[in-house]
């Protein structure tokens, strides 16, 4: 995931996916993600926006303080 966020291929087609470790995954794991998705918003259809902000507003009661901070912030960043 690190190579991910420090490359400039687009990930986005894969979006979902890093929204799904995100939740799933150790805090720096999911901080990685972040960042993955992050990177390629702007190639992230609002399809697909959507979808992600659904399952991590689904997530959010479950996670820990942590995590559940860096998935308020991506719900956020997803809706501007």
């Amino acid at each position: 995931v690190s190579t991910c966020w420090q490359s400039t291929v687009d990930y986005s087609e894969h979006a979902v996916f890093f929204a799904d470790l995100l939740i799933k995954s150790d805090y720096l794991l999911a901080v990685e993600a972040f960042s993955v998705i992050e990177n390629n918003c702007n190639n992230i259809s609002n399809e697909q926006k959507k979808e992600i902000v659904k399952i991590l507003k689904k997530s959010k009661p479950k996670a820990t303080i942590e995590k559940s901070r860096l998935i308020e912030e991506m719900i956020l960043f997803l809706e501007m």
